[in-house]
């Protein structure tokens, strides 16, 4: 069991307003629940909840809050000391209140995914297949694939990729005024290689990836209605 709580009172310029400030109040709580069903089956319950509450105390005052709820059940299969399967169901509950009223305010999202973990003498993978089924967007499907071999004791090459995509927010969909309902999710294909050191002294490792981004959402900056922009790409090494 764990739980968390914040309070942030922020106060800023705000023209002519005395005193103009915004307060955020957190409060995150969830509760894991693990199972050795059999000596091969592993069972892990989770539940979390996440509230948010912003106050505008500014010329625009107005109040939002978020309500987030969050089950999880994964089950992993040790098909042998080397090789493990793991099932995964989820449920995500969103909910939006507020002074201003917003033409939804709901939102669910129902996932599965099946994950792969393996080792071949020198070489470990790792594949997984995801299915996100949302409100207003229907199935949604990712994966990835990463390889890491291990050359000796102490030095690690490996690549990776994977699909992504990200649902615009609540704001962006139905803020009155200020919204896109048309919006499409982001959808992103990821590389990256890295090679690694390790002795029992040092550590040292080096990444380079690749983000390419289709339908990156962004504000028009005249209107500042959200648009789906045609793509961005983001390269680094760290």
């Amino acid at each position: 069991v764990s739980f968390m709580h914040s309070y942030i009172d922020g106060q800023f310029d705000d023209g002519g307003f005395p005193d103009a400030r915004t307060l955020t109040r957190q409060q995150v709580y969830a509760i894991t629940s693990t199972h050795q069903m059999t000596n091969a089956w592993e069972s892990i319950l989770r539940f979390g909840l996440t509230k948010e509450e912003n106050e505008s105390r500014t010329s625009w005052p107005g109040t939002f809050s978020t309500l987030q709820r969050n089950w999880s059940w994964q089950n992993n299969v040790n098909l042998t000391d080397d090789h493990v399967v793991s099932l995964v169901l989820e449920r995500l509950e969103e909910r939006v209140h507020s002074t201003v009223a917003y033409e939804a305010d709901a939102r669910d999202t129902n996932s599965v995914a099946l994950i792969y973990r393996g080792r071949f003498n020198n070489v470990r993978t790792q594949a997984s297949l995801r299915n996100d089924n949302i409100s207003h967007y229907g199935n949604k499907q990712t994966g990835s694939l990463g390889i890491d071999v291990d050359l000796n004791p102490n030095w690690t090459v490996g690549v990776a990729g994977s699909t992504g995509f990200k649902a615009p927010d609540f704001d962006f969909l139905y803020y009155p005024g200020l919204n896109n309902p048309d919006l499409k999710p982001e959808k992103s294909r990821s590389v990256e290689a890295h090679l690694s050191y390790d002795n029992d002294a040092t550590q040292a490792s080096v990444t380079l990836y690749q983000n390419k981004i289709r339908d990156l959402i962004a504000g028009d900056p005249l209107t500042f209605i959200p648009e789906n922009i045609n793509k961005a790409t983001i390269r680094g090494v760290t």
